[in-house]
């Protein structure tokens, strides 16, 4: 570029990024980082949507790893502090990774059961280590969620100059609770965390627990918190927290572990705080879980 006197951009160094996401190449994370890395070079300092897209090359190659050390580097105030993308990014990695980890795992232990011998120690170690990928996988996920829970409440009492209050979107919620899916096979304990955290977003009438919900103001739904924070001019359109499959994975998570009680706390949330969004849903699609949530609720109590 500067052979030829091109003055590049923000913009010319994040499609060059997503280009280097995209690529096949097995030096596309060391392009990615060498192009990162030299933006400054230009005299231009780096934004957190050229930040973001360096995060994407990671996430598409599966360095984890990396995208978490980038991830702890970032200052907490100031321009190019974490926005939604950049946890939605480090969300959506994390459970890839998880996935890929499930699918390995699978894939041993049918190998291993189809033999004709018995297990071996060396199938036996790695399976072990594979859950024990998961697991750590699976708390960095969580552990990641709090750290934005707690930033998003941060931004709103202690607003600082030149940081933008973050946002919340149904689809993040999402990523977080299909991982929580995808363990709770594996591990009820861990997948049974997505509960704490839909109590943390949507609220619910008795506390599911934790020291998350603890750390917001007022205990407040974390979703409500920041639609009542948002200002009300020059912010644009709000993202959407809540859709259908937000429902589905949490009523889907509440049959799992027979929580027929904090599935209708959840509904009752839902009517109390976020009126206007349920009624965009097709409430009708959830009837027949809710009224299968209220009959074992009347069971058990029988």
């Amino acid at each position: 570029m500067r052979k030829r006197g091109f003055k590049p951009t923000h913009t010319t160094f994040t499609a060059l990024l997503k280009a280097c996401a995209l690529s096949d190449s097995d030096k596309s994370t060391q392009m990615a980082e060498h192009l990162y890395n030299s933006i400054a070079d230009f005299g231009i300092e780096p934004s957190i949507i050229n930040f973001n897209s360096l995060l994407s090359v990671y996430q598409r190659k599966h360095n984890i790893e990396q995208l978490l050390d980038r991830f702890n580097g970032l200052p907490r105030d100031g321009p190019t502090a974490p926005s939604l993308a950049t946890y939605t990014i480090l969300f959506s990695a994390c459970r890839r990774e998880i996935q890929r980890q499930l699918a390995e795992l699978e894939t041993v232990a049918a190998a291993s059961k189809s033999s004709q011998e018995r297990r071996s120690f060396g199938d036996s170690r790695r399976i072990a280590l594979i859950k024990t990928n998961i697991h750590s996988m699976f708390n960095a996920l969580i552990q990641s969620w709090h750290v934005y829970a707690a930033d998003a409440a941060r931004r709103i009492t202690e607003p600082a100059v030149d940081t933008q209050p973050l946002e919340l979107d149904a689809h993040m919620v999402k990523i977080v609770l299909k991982a929580c899916h995808a363990v709770y096979g594996e591990n009820r304990a861990l997948g049974r965390k997505g509960l704490g955290i839909v109590e943390q977003v949507y609220g619910l009438d008795k506390g599911l627990g934790g020291q998350a919900a603890e750390k917001l103001p007022r205990n407040e739904p974390l979703a409500l918190l920041l639609r009542q924070s948002r200002p009300d001019k020059g912010a644009g359109p709000a993202p959407p927290v809540l859709d259908d499959e937000v429902v589905d994975l949490v009523f889907g998570l509440c049959k799992r572990d027979r929580q027929s009680t904090k599935a209708l706390r959840f509904w009752k949330s839902l009517e109390q705080h976020f009126a206007a969004e349920l009624a965009s849903l097709k409430q009708q699609q959830h009837q027949p879980a809710l009224d299968e949530f209220r009959a074992r609720t009347t069971h058990s109590k029988s």
